[in-house]
Protein backbone atom coordinates (compact mmCIF):
# COMPACT_ATOMS: atom_id res chain seq x y z
CA UNK A 1 0.00 0.00 0.00
CA UNK A 2 2.96 1.96 0.68
CA UNK A 3 4.45 1.57 -2.56
CA UNK A 4 1.51 2.30 -4.60
CA UNK A 5 1.05 5.24 -2.57
CA UNK A 6 4.60 6.65 -3.55
CA UNK A 7 4.53 5.88 -6.84
CA UNK A 8 0.93 8.00 -6.95
CA UNK A 9 2.87 11.04 -5.34
CA UNK A 10 5.52 10.81 -8.03
CA UNK A 11 3.43 10.48 -11.30
CA UNK A 12 1.34 13.48 -10.29
CA UNK A 13 4.28 15.43 -9.24
CA UNK A 14 5.75 14.84 -12.76
CA UNK A 15 2.53 16.01 -14.20
CA UNK A 16 1.61 19.58 -12.35
CA UNK A 17 4.99 20.21 -12.81
CA UNK A 18 5.36 20.78 -16.90
CA UNK A 19 8.71 22.04 -18.17
CA UNK A 20 6.72 23.50 -21.41
CA UNK A 21 3.58 25.03 -20.66
CA UNK A 22 -0.18 25.19 -22.48
CA UNK A 23 0.04 28.49 -23.45
CA UNK A 24 -2.33 29.19 -26.47
CA UNK A 25 0.07 31.10 -28.23
CA UNK A 26 -0.39 31.08 -31.96
CA UNK A 27 0.80 27.89 -33.73
CA UNK A 28 2.34 26.45 -37.42
CA UNK A 29 -1.54 25.13 -37.14
CA UNK A 30 -3.78 27.48 -36.72
CA UNK A 31 -7.71 27.78 -37.00
CA UNK A 32 -9.23 30.01 -39.03
CA UNK A 33 -12.89 31.73 -38.96
CA UNK A 34 -15.15 33.09 -41.75
CA UNK A 35 -14.96 37.21 -41.49
CA UNK A 36 -17.06 37.84 -44.30
CA UNK A 37 -19.10 36.40 -46.92
CA UNK A 38 -21.18 38.27 -50.31
CA UNK A 39 -23.52 36.32 -51.01
CA UNK A 40 -25.34 36.35 -54.42
CA UNK A 41 -28.85 35.25 -55.70
CA UNK A 42 -27.67 32.72 -57.54
CA UNK A 43 -26.79 29.96 -54.71
CA UNK A 44 -23.18 30.94 -54.24
CA UNK A 45 -21.06 33.00 -51.73
CA UNK A 46 -17.66 34.73 -51.94
CA UNK A 47 -16.44 33.95 -48.31
CA UNK A 48 -12.78 35.40 -46.69
CA UNK A 49 -11.14 33.91 -43.39
CA UNK A 50 -9.00 34.81 -41.68
CA UNK A 51 -6.27 33.19 -38.98
CA UNK A 52 -2.97 33.66 -37.22
CA UNK A 53 0.10 31.36 -37.31
CA UNK A 54 3.35 31.43 -36.32
CA UNK A 55 5.79 29.97 -39.37
CA UNK A 56 7.68 26.79 -39.01
CA UNK A 57 10.43 26.76 -41.83
CA UNK A 58 8.34 29.23 -43.76
CA UNK A 59 5.00 26.73 -43.68
CA UNK A 60 1.75 27.20 -41.80
CA UNK A 61 -1.49 24.80 -41.90
CA UNK A 62 -4.70 26.03 -41.96
CA UNK A 63 -7.77 23.62 -40.10
CA UNK A 64 -10.01 24.54 -43.13
CA UNK A 65 -10.50 23.95 -46.91
CA UNK A 66 -12.84 24.66 -49.06
CA UNK A 67 -15.24 23.24 -51.52
CA UNK A 68 -14.37 25.91 -53.62
CA UNK A 69 -15.33 26.80 -57.79
CA UNK A 70 -12.06 26.32 -59.98
CA UNK A 71 -9.69 29.42 -59.05
CA UNK A 72 -10.99 30.84 -56.41
CA UNK A 73 -9.24 29.79 -53.73
CA UNK A 74 -6.59 32.63 -52.89
CA UNK A 75 -4.43 33.00 -49.55
CA UNK A 76 -2.79 36.23 -48.59
CA UNK A 77 -1.02 37.83 -45.47
CA UNK A 78 -3.43 40.62 -43.38
CA UNK A 79 -0.49 40.96 -40.93
CA UNK A 80 2.96 40.43 -41.00
CA UNK A 81 6.45 40.67 -43.11
CA UNK A 82 5.78 37.99 -45.48
CA UNK A 83 4.16 37.09 -48.59
CA UNK A 84 2.18 33.88 -49.90
CA UNK A 85 4.02 31.71 -52.12
CA UNK A 86 2.11 28.32 -52.28
CA UNK A 87 -0.91 26.42 -51.30
CA UNK A 88 -0.77 22.80 -50.52
CA UNK A 89 -4.06 19.99 -49.96
CA UNK A 90 -2.62 17.68 -48.22
CA UNK A 91 -3.42 14.31 -45.24
CA UNK A 92 0.16 14.36 -44.52
CA UNK A 93 1.42 16.84 -42.01
CA UNK A 94 4.61 15.46 -40.80
CA UNK A 95 6.07 17.35 -37.87
CA UNK A 96 10.46 17.01 -38.79
CA UNK A 97 12.63 17.13 -36.07
CA UNK A 98 16.21 16.03 -35.65
CA UNK A 99 16.20 15.04 -31.89
CA UNK A 100 14.15 15.29 -28.89
CA UNK A 101 14.52 18.84 -27.76
CA UNK A 102 13.28 19.67 -31.52
CA UNK A 103 10.67 17.74 -31.01
CA UNK A 104 9.52 19.30 -27.88
CA UNK A 105 10.07 22.50 -28.99
CA UNK A 106 8.31 21.81 -32.48
CA UNK A 107 5.16 20.55 -29.81
CA UNK A 108 5.23 23.14 -27.40
CA UNK A 109 2.82 25.46 -29.56
CA UNK A 110 0.69 22.65 -30.56
CA UNK A 111 -1.26 22.20 -26.94
CA UNK A 112 -5.31 21.44 -28.41
CA UNK A 113 -4.40 20.30 -31.63
CA UNK A 114 -5.14 17.04 -32.77
CA UNK A 115 -1.67 14.56 -33.34
CA UNK A 116 -1.17 11.21 -34.57
CA UNK A 117 2.25 9.93 -33.22
CA UNK A 118 4.21 6.92 -33.76
CA UNK A 119 6.12 4.88 -31.56
CA UNK A 120 7.52 1.46 -30.35
CA UNK A 121 6.23 0.04 -33.47
CA UNK A 122 2.70 1.82 -32.03
CA UNK A 123 0.76 4.26 -33.73
CA UNK A 124 -1.61 6.49 -31.29
CA UNK A 125 -3.47 9.39 -31.80
CA UNK A 126 -5.51 12.31 -29.61
CA UNK A 127 -5.28 15.93 -28.74
CA UNK A 128 -2.31 16.97 -27.31
CA UNK A 129 -3.24 18.46 -24.11
CA UNK A 130 0.29 18.66 -22.32
CA UNK A 131 4.28 18.44 -23.72
CA UNK A 132 6.47 17.84 -20.19
CA UNK A 133 10.06 17.71 -20.26
CA UNK A 134 10.17 14.19 -21.47
CA UNK A 135 6.76 12.78 -22.42
CA UNK A 136 3.79 14.41 -24.35
CA UNK A 137 0.06 13.48 -23.14
CA UNK A 138 -2.34 12.63 -25.35
CA UNK A 139 -6.73 12.49 -24.98
CA UNK A 140 -8.76 10.52 -26.72
CA UNK A 141 -12.08 8.88 -25.80
CA UNK A 142 -12.12 10.11 -22.40
CA UNK A 143 -8.75 8.45 -22.05
CA UNK A 144 -5.06 10.30 -21.28
CA UNK A 145 -2.30 8.54 -22.74
CA UNK A 146 1.59 9.35 -21.99
CA UNK A 147 4.58 8.96 -24.68
CA UNK A 148 7.92 8.80 -23.90
CA UNK A 149 9.56 12.02 -26.51
CA UNK A 150 12.54 9.52 -26.77
CA UNK A 151 10.14 6.89 -27.98
CA UNK A 152 8.69 8.89 -30.39
CA UNK A 153 9.58 8.39 -34.27
CA UNK A 154 7.57 10.10 -36.19
CA UNK A 155 4.72 12.75 -35.83
CA UNK A 156 1.97 14.25 -37.76
CA UNK A 157 -0.63 17.07 -37.33
CA UNK A 158 -4.83 15.88 -37.87
CA UNK A 159 -7.36 18.25 -39.41
CA UNK A 160 -4.68 20.39 -41.14
CA UNK A 161 -5.78 19.51 -44.76
CA UNK A 162 -4.41 23.24 -46.01
CA UNK A 163 -0.51 24.17 -45.76
CA UNK A 164 0.28 27.56 -46.68
CA UNK A 165 4.01 28.71 -47.73
CA UNK A 166 5.93 31.98 -47.66
CA UNK A 167 9.16 33.58 -48.38
CA UNK A 168 9.45 33.76 -44.71
CA UNK A 169 10.79 31.08 -42.54
CA UNK A 170 9.85 32.54 -39.03
CA UNK A 171 7.06 35.18 -37.36
CA UNK A 172 3.87 35.74 -36.90
CA UNK A 173 1.31 36.03 -39.51
CA UNK A 174 -1.97 36.22 -39.79
CA UNK A 175 -3.58 35.35 -43.36
CA UNK A 176 -6.34 35.80 -45.12
CA UNK A 177 -8.03 33.11 -47.57
CA UNK A 178 -10.80 33.69 -50.29
CA UNK A 179 -12.73 31.60 -52.37
CA UNK A 180 -16.56 31.62 -53.99
CA UNK A 181 -18.49 28.43 -53.39
CA UNK A 182 -22.10 27.14 -53.76
CA UNK A 183 -24.82 26.46 -50.72
CA UNK A 184 -25.54 29.51 -49.39
CA UNK A 185 -28.26 32.26 -51.25
CA UNK A 186 -30.91 34.74 -50.47
CA UNK A 187 -34.04 36.34 -51.79
CA UNK A 188 -35.89 39.24 -50.94
CA UNK A 189 -39.13 39.75 -49.67
CA UNK A 190 -41.30 42.98 -50.10
CA UNK A 191 -44.02 44.16 -47.14
CA UNK A 192 -45.85 47.15 -48.31
CA UNK A 193 -47.49 48.66 -45.59
CA UNK A 194 -50.51 51.30 -46.43
CA UNK A 195 -51.43 53.79 -44.44
CA UNK A 196 -53.33 55.94 -46.06
CA UNK A 197 -54.67 56.98 -49.76
CA UNK A 198 -51.34 58.98 -49.98
CA UNK A 199 -48.50 57.35 -47.64
CA UNK A 200 -47.04 54.10 -46.73
CA UNK A 201 -43.93 52.27 -45.93
CA UNK A 202 -41.95 49.40 -47.76
CA UNK A 203 -39.68 47.00 -45.99
CA UNK A 204 -37.19 44.69 -47.62
CA UNK A 205 -36.15 41.56 -45.80
CA UNK A 206 -33.56 39.34 -46.77
CA UNK A 207 -34.29 35.07 -46.09
CA UNK A 208 -30.92 33.36 -46.39
CA UNK A 209 -30.39 29.88 -47.25
CA UNK A 210 -27.11 28.58 -46.25
CA UNK A 211 -26.24 24.75 -46.48
CA UNK A 212 -22.44 25.69 -46.85
CA UNK A 213 -20.58 26.88 -43.51
CA UNK A 214 -21.17 28.88 -40.49
CA UNK A 215 -21.41 32.49 -40.73
CA UNK A 216 -21.43 33.77 -36.83
CA UNK A 217 -20.15 36.45 -36.28
CA UNK A 218 -19.70 37.04 -39.67
CA UNK A 219 -19.92 40.30 -41.52
CA UNK A 220 -23.20 39.28 -44.22
CA UNK A 221 -23.20 41.11 -47.62
CA UNK A 222 -26.10 41.08 -50.05
CA UNK A 223 -25.58 41.22 -54.17
CA UNK A 224 -28.03 41.90 -56.04
CA UNK A 225 -27.20 40.16 -59.48
CA UNK A 226 -24.69 36.89 -59.99
CA UNK A 227 -21.03 36.36 -60.60
CA UNK A 228 -20.51 35.81 -64.32
CA UNK A 229 -17.54 32.69 -64.34
CA UNK A 230 -17.59 30.08 -66.51
CA UNK A 231 -16.06 27.37 -64.76
CA UNK A 232 -18.07 28.35 -61.68
CA UNK A 233 -19.81 24.92 -61.15
CA UNK A 234 -16.54 23.29 -61.28
CA UNK A 235 -15.04 22.41 -58.35
CA UNK A 236 -11.35 23.57 -57.36
CA UNK A 237 -8.33 20.90 -57.57
CA UNK A 238 -7.87 21.10 -53.56
CA UNK A 239 -11.15 20.71 -52.87
CA UNK A 240 -11.31 17.82 -55.25
CA UNK A 241 -7.93 16.52 -53.05
CA UNK A 242 -10.62 17.34 -49.57
CA UNK A 243 -13.04 15.04 -50.79
CA UNK A 244 -10.71 11.90 -52.09
CA UNK A 245 -9.27 12.41 -48.68
CA UNK A 246 -12.59 12.25 -46.98
CA UNK A 247 -12.89 8.89 -48.91
CA UNK A 248 -10.00 7.52 -47.46
CA UNK A 249 -10.58 8.52 -43.75
CA UNK A 250 -13.82 6.57 -44.07
CA UNK A 251 -12.01 3.45 -45.69
CA UNK A 252 -9.69 3.54 -43.37
CA UNK A 253 -12.71 3.65 -40.60
CA UNK A 254 -14.06 0.61 -42.65
CA UNK A 255 -11.24 -1.40 -42.16
CA UNK A 256 -9.36 -0.37 -45.49
CA UNK A 257 -5.45 0.73 -46.23
CA UNK A 258 -5.88 4.26 -46.91
CA UNK A 259 -3.24 6.80 -47.81
CA UNK A 260 -2.44 8.33 -51.68
CA UNK A 261 1.30 8.04 -51.37
CA UNK A 262 2.89 10.98 -52.97
CA UNK A 263 -0.31 12.49 -54.09
CA UNK A 264 -0.29 14.05 -50.53
CA UNK A 265 3.40 14.66 -49.70
CA UNK A 266 3.67 18.03 -48.25
CA UNK A 267 7.24 18.60 -50.57
CA UNK A 268 7.30 22.51 -52.34
CA UNK A 269 7.02 20.75 -55.76
CA UNK A 270 3.40 20.00 -55.01
CA UNK A 271 3.10 24.48 -54.45
CA UNK A 272 -0.40 25.78 -55.92
CA UNK A 273 1.05 29.45 -56.09
CA UNK A 274 4.64 30.39 -57.32
CA UNK A 275 6.45 33.67 -57.30
CA UNK A 276 4.67 35.09 -59.87
CA UNK A 277 0.85 35.35 -58.83
CA UNK A 278 -0.65 36.94 -61.61
CA UNK A 279 -3.15 34.99 -63.45
CA UNK A 280 -1.88 32.65 -65.91
CA UNK A 281 -3.15 30.15 -67.71
CA UNK A 282 -4.76 27.28 -65.71
CA UNK A 283 -2.71 24.14 -66.02
CA UNK A 284 -4.88 20.88 -66.67
CA UNK A 285 -4.31 18.45 -63.16
CA UNK A 286 -4.06 14.60 -63.53
CA UNK A 287 -5.18 13.44 -59.82
CA UNK A 288 -3.21 9.86 -59.88
CA UNK A 289 -1.01 8.17 -56.57
CA UNK A 290 2.43 10.14 -57.89
CA UNK A 291 1.80 13.38 -59.29
CA UNK A 292 1.44 16.53 -56.96
CA UNK A 293 -1.60 18.53 -57.32
CA UNK A 294 -1.04 21.91 -58.71
CA UNK A 295 -3.36 24.35 -59.58
CA UNK A 296 -2.79 28.72 -60.08
CA UNK A 297 -4.55 30.90 -58.30
CA UNK A 298 -5.85 34.59 -59.47
CA UNK A 299 -4.50 38.25 -58.52
CA UNK A 300 -7.26 40.08 -59.44
CA UNK A 301 -10.68 39.04 -57.05
CA UNK A 302 -12.84 41.96 -57.96
CA UNK A 303 -14.44 39.35 -61.00
CA UNK A 304 -16.90 38.16 -58.34
CA UNK A 305 -18.66 41.18 -57.69
CA UNK A 306 -21.15 42.95 -59.82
Amino acid sequence: MLRFAITIMLLCSTVATPVWSQAKAPSSAFKTETKRVAIFKDGYGYFSREGTATLEDGWASADFLPFASYGSVWAYVLKGDAEVTGLIATSDNSIPFKDVDQLRERLADKIGSQLMVKHDDTQSQGELTHVLDDMILLKAAGQTLAVRLADVKSASLMSYPLKIGTNTKTGTVTFGIDYLRAGIGWAPTYILDVKDETSGMMTLRATITNGAEDLSNADVFFVVGSPNITMKGQMDPLSQVQIMMAMADEKSRAGGAGGFGGAMQNSPGGQLMGEDRAAANRPTTNFDSTTPVTGQGYEEMSEFFF
